[in-house]
């Protein structure tokens, strides 16, 4: 099993819920306060401000099932000096930390074939046997009421927000890995989005891939390879009246988009998400043709970015 918390290490530890959809901007400013207790940032070897080299390198499990979200976390982490090893669902998570030892787990809460709870739970079943304590993080697109409580009877340590923002992952992971590791007992940061009909917030995009231009061109080929099938998914699962695959569908799809920073289409994603997770079907199958037009806009845009000019 892996490395567990120290005994005895707790430290002022940098323990926090938070919900979403949020902008970077809001997030960053609704948690300055916290971060700057232990912010020390300069510069990395590499000459990036902002971003602090990590104190030893960390072995960092990503169990994600979306390859745009699974591109970004590796981007964020390996640029920090993490080693980063991404798994697709939960089952192939607790198969990982048996056979090998990771200082932290992030976890996406909506993944086939065993849930982020489930699979918590046998990773904390197997470290009664074998001893020692991961720190385990969910990763969630929309922190609903309740989460936190289910986090805590899972044996979770945190949960953030999707997509992810540099400053607060890394804050949370060294923080866990190398002190504290419980969930906050403050309610989740509550942060209002402006809802923006930008096709695509570009400062926002370019800021989240490190104005890399290889791996934007890298994450829209993966958006405009993906999409298509979720959409296709996604129309014929409301058709069918199959709610879900279309929370499925939807789901996936709303992650690319928000990774994307593609505010129009991304907010109807997200609010069908909303609809579906409340099981009302009629208004989801409102809102699928406005997802359609947004996304005929979106492709274009996207493209102008990688291929300028």
């Amino acid at each position: 099993m892996s490395p567990g918390v120290p005994d005895g290490v707790v430290g002022d530890a940098l323990r926090l819920c938070v919900s979403k959809p949020a902008r970077e901007t809001e997030l960053l400013e609704a948690l300055q306060a916290a971060l700057e207790a232990r912010s020390t940032a300069q510069p990395t070897s590499l000459g990036e401000p902002g971003v602090t080299p990590s104190p030893r390198p960390l072995r960092v499990l990503v169990a994600e099932d979306h390859p745009v979200n699974q591109q970004l976390a590796i981007h964020l982490l390996e640029r920090r000096g993490q080693r980063a090893h991404v798994v697709p669902d939960g089952r192939a998570a607790v198969e990982a930390l048996r056979r090998d030892p990771y200082d932290i787990v992030l976890m996406d809460v909506q993944m086939p074939v065993l849930d982020w709870l489930a699979a918590t739970r046998q990773i904390r079943a197997w470290e009664e046997v074998h001893g020692g304590h991961i720190p385990v993080v969910a990763m969630t697109a929309a922190a609903m009421k309740g989460d936190r409580e289910r986090c805590l009877d899972a044996g979770m340590d945190a949960y953030l927000s999707k997509p992810l923002q540099q400053k607060l992952l890394f804050g949370v992971i060294e923080e866990l890995a190398g002190g504290g590791s419980e969930v906050s007992e403050q309610a989740p940061v509550e942060v209002t989005v402006e809802e923006q009909e930008s096709v695509v917030d570009e400062a926002t995009l370019r800021n989240r891939v490190s104005d890399d231009p290889e791996l934007l061109a890298k994450l829209v080929e993966i958006y405009e390879r993906t999409t298509p099938e979720l959409l296709s998914g996604l129309q014929s699962s409301l058709e069918a009246g199959n709610v879900k695959g279309a929370f499925h569908a939807v789901h996936k799809l709303a992650g690319s988009l928000t990774n994307l920073a593609a505010d129009e289409s991304s907010r109807i994603a997200l609010h069908m998400q909303d609809f579906l997770r409340a099981d009302d079907l009629l208004a989801a199958r409102e809102l699928l043709p406005g997802l359609v037009s947004a996304l005929e806009r979106l492709g274009p845009r996207l493209q102008s970015l990688v291929t300028p000019g």
